[in-house]
Order: structure tokens, then sequence, then C-alpha cells
């Protein structure tokens, strides 16, 4: 026998002579009740979502289309055939040779006056036979509970998707509870946190400028240098003190603005702000032959 086809037309709802728009109509409908987000764990929309998604990608293309018509057609008169040749009963077997060879009976002439009237109490067998019994269509169990289950499959859709809506808002209000106990928790802290970056704005804005605190050694004077610096050297190293010529590992490289403050015989006390990061700087006693204004 041949196998069976999956009818596209008939899971998209729609006529063999539907149009595109028709087709791309019909999907957009089925694709959003059927949609497995809508109906998360339900097995039934993900294979029908499934089903439909294939059936939509066959007809809106117009080759897969056609390809799919000429197989189906094929595949339908296939089944015709096959469904024929079962239906059709065998041809009956020839009479034996026995039976063929022995003379028929004779049959006797009819003779109308010989037939027996019927009588008062003999069924009517030929009323019987004129009238046709009335053909009575059998139903099994099973169609009956098919038809039963067709007709609630609406509404256990509707009440399923209901019931997943359901489910939805009431994890999110469970989710959002916690959130707002917790910021109601949260607002002494918050409070404390906005007192003291306002206290720090107030000192800051009152404070007075600090100003350079000129020192004397006795190699000479510290001195202002206020200005902005080039480093011209590959590495220019940072200098704990310059008297005793402590050197660290930090350097600035060629190419970077240092800002100096202050100048001791050789040495400009400098400060680097990192354009990358701006919380990052160093700072400390940089050689002069390393710099160029």
């Amino acid at each position: 026998m041949a196998g069976t086809l999956k009818n596209f037309y008939e899971t998209l709802g729609v006529p063999r002579s539907a149009t595109d728009e028709q087709i791309k109509t019909a999907y957009r409908k089925l694709i959003l009740k059927f949609h497995p987000d809508k109906n998360v764990g339900d097995t039934y929309f993900e294979d029908w979502s499934k089903k439909i998604i294939e059936a939509f990608e066959v007809l809106s293309d117009p080759q897969l289309r056609a390809e799919y018509d000429q197989v189906y057609d094929e595949h339908k008169r296939a089944a015709k055939r096959t469904f024929q040749e079962t239906a059709t009963p065998p041809p009956p077997e020839p009479a034996s040779t026995a039976s063929a060879a022995e003379p028929e009976p004779a049959k006797e002439p009819f003779r109308p006056e010989a037939e027996e009237e019927p009588s008062e109490n003999a069924p009517a067998f030929e009323e019987a036979a004129a009238e046709p019994a009335p053909i009575v269509e059998e139903t099994t169990d099973q169609d009956a509970e098919m038809a039963a289950i067709k007709e609630q499959v609406p509404a256990y859709i509707t009440a399923k998707q209901e019931y997943l809506r359901a489910e939805k808002n009431f994890k999110t209000i469970k989710q959002q509870k916690p959130a707002a106990a917790s910021q109601k928790n949260n607002w002494p802290l918050i409070a404390l946190c906005l007192l003291l970056i306002a206290g720090s704005v107030v000192w800051m804005i009152k404070a007075p400028p600090a100003k350079d605190k000129i020192a004397t050694g006795p190699d000479g004077a510290v001195t202002l240098a206020s200005k902005v610096m080039i480093v011209s050297a590959p590495k220019a190293f940072f200098y704990e003190d310059p008297q005793k010529l402590i050197k660290t590992n930090k350097y600035v490289t060629a190419g970077n603005k240092v800002s100096v403050s202050k100048k001791y015989k050789n040495y400009y006390y400098a400060v680097f702000h990192s354009i990358a990061d701006p919380n990052y700087q160093v700072a400390g006693w940089i050689n002069a032959a390393d710099l160029q204004q």
C-alpha cells in the first residue's frame, strides 16, 4: 500500500488554490496561537508549531510548492490505484469438467393455472423484497470519543493559555515582592551615603585651596614652577627624594604630559594623570633632563 504524505494545505487550513498572501495570513494566525513560548512545557503546542513552520516553509516557496504539488498528485494517484486493485473482486472460477458434462435437468413448463394463490396468513415476501432496508451507519465508540475530543480541543487550548499566563504573572509578582522589601530595608543605608556625599561636596567647596609648601635644603631651595611639560626620554623614572636620589620603579614614557608644581635643582615635582583611567595618577620627582617644555 502507498504510504501517507503530509497535507500542508490542511495543516494551514487553506485550500490548494490559496494565494501567497492567504498562506502568510493563515501562518501568522496559527503560529501566534500555537507558539511554544506562550505554552512552555506543553508538547502539544511544540509539535503543532513544528508542523505549521514546516508547512509554511514549503508552501511559501514557489519552487518547493510546485514540487510538493507534483509529488502529492502522484502519491494520490498511486493510492487510488492501490485502492482499486484491492477493491476489485477476483474473476469467477471456471466450472469443472465433471459438472459441465452432466446435462441440466429438464425444467417443467410454466403453468399459470397450477400456481397457488397465497393464503392470508402467508408472509408477504414480495412486498418485503420490494421495499429496500434502511441503511444504518454504524459508529464505533472510538469515533464518538474522537469527535468529543475534537470538540473539547479549543476549550483546552484556551484554558491552557490562561493557566500559563496566570502562572507567569504569579512568578513576576513573587519576584517583585522581595525586591521591593529589600529596597525598603536599604533606605537607611542609602540616606547615610547621600549625607556623606553631600558633606564631602560642601567641604570641598568651602575648604581653602592648598598652598605649595616651599622647603629649604642644605643644597638649595625649592621654588614654584607651575607648568605642563612633555617627557622626552624613553623612560622618565620618579624619585622619592631628589637630595638622596631615591629612585622608584614607576616611570612615564616619552610623549606623555606631566604637570610640574615645584623645582629643586635639576628635578621637577611632576604629577601624571592617565587619560584612559582618570582615577590613576603617579607623582614624584623627575630629572629635568628627561623633560621638555
